[in-house]
């Protein structure tokens, strides 16, 4: 895009467009929107849920320029895409001539993850965390704290299918 308020009104115009395509068809429309615009082209990521609406539909939407689509699994553990769709953002949410406010935009109809934090004493941990039932541990990270020097341990878990 030519300018940054170009590319704006662009991006609104597509989401605008998807919406009406989506509720045409008696589907949500959810999305998670990111923007690069630094050391390169104005481009945008999307992760969107379109539900059964032809994806080639859905393509012709966006006029300006190739769109690449990936469908997701269902697995529900998209953090490696979430990784990426923030890389470029880290460097350059926080700049004043920068075009995004947030380093990444939701609709406002998706559901907020419930996140549950629990304080226990270091010297109380087990050697590996308790796996709750149906549920497989995905990551495990010990350390210390850079800020308070305080030991901490982080992990995640994974449902089964």
């Amino acid at each position: 895009p030519p300018t940054v308020e170009f590319a704006k009104k662009e991006w609104q115009k597509l989401i605008r467009n998807t919406r009406n395509l989506c509720k045409r068809k008696g589907e949500a429309f959810k999305y998670v929107h990111v923007t690069e615009w630094k050391d390169k082209r104005i481009h945008h990521h999307m992760v969107m849920s379109i539900g059964s609406v032809d994806i080639r539909e859905a393509k012709k939407l966006w006029k300006h320029g190739g769109v690449k689509i990936q469908v997701l699994d269902h697995s529900g553990q998209y953090k490696k895409i979430a990784a990426y769709l923030i890389k470029q953002t880290r460097k350059t949410f926080r700049d004043p001539d920068s075009p995004c406010k947030k380093r990444w935009t939701p609709s406002r109809n998706l559901k907020k993850p419930i996140i549950t934090k629990t304080i226990v004493k270091a010297d109380s941990w087990r050697k590996t965390p308790k796996i709750w039932k149906n549920y497989t541990l995905e990551d495990l990270y010990t350390g210390y704290s850079d800020y308070t020097g305080y030991p901490y341990r982080k992990y995640s878990m994974i449902r089964k299918e």
